[in-house]
């Protein structure tokens, strides 16, 4: 279900659950997911913030140079874009050199395509790997490497 950010703002928990219906948890209740979820976000190396209804869950690094980061989306294609650049735009203001995902459906890489053409990404690197488990892996040097 897609929610049009610029005509409703879900909160947070409501952008998770809608997500976590859509996507392919290959087998996992949605509700064991939610639990999951929900005491990762406990974790003391775990962040989340939200731009439009898009939620992103971040773990730094020790030194909080790097971070990995899942995105769950709910918002349209385009709002997720301008969401994911907010979203870089606050881990710059962190000081944050690395960003790494991983993902299963490449379209899902899309984001990252768009900010590759845009001011913002010019003097970024961008690394795309493949996970052994035939995910897309998307490495970004904010910063340059």
């Amino acid at each position: 279900m897609i929610v049009d950010s610029k005509q409703e703002q879900l909160a947070g928990s409501a952008v998770i659950g809608t997500a976590l219906h859509s996507y392919d948890l290959k087998g996992i209740p949605v509700h064991a997911a939610l639990a999951a979820i929900a005491k990762e976000t406990t974790l003391p190396s775990c962040d989340v913030i939200q731009f439009g209804n898009s939620v992103f869950i971040t773990h730094f690094s020790a030194d909080k140079k790097a971070v990995y980061v899942r995105a769950l989306n709910v918002d349209t294609a385009k709002n997720y874009v301008d969401n994911g650049e907010r979203y870089i735009k606050y881990l710059l203001s962190k000081n944050v050199d690395t960003l790494v995902t991983q993902y299963s459906v490449e379209s899902y890489g899309a984001p990252f395509k768009v900010l590759k053409r845009n001011k913002l990404g010019e003097k970024m690197t961008f690394e795309d790997k493949r996970a052994a488990n035939g995910d897309f892996i998307t490495i970004v040097h904010l910063r340059g490497k």
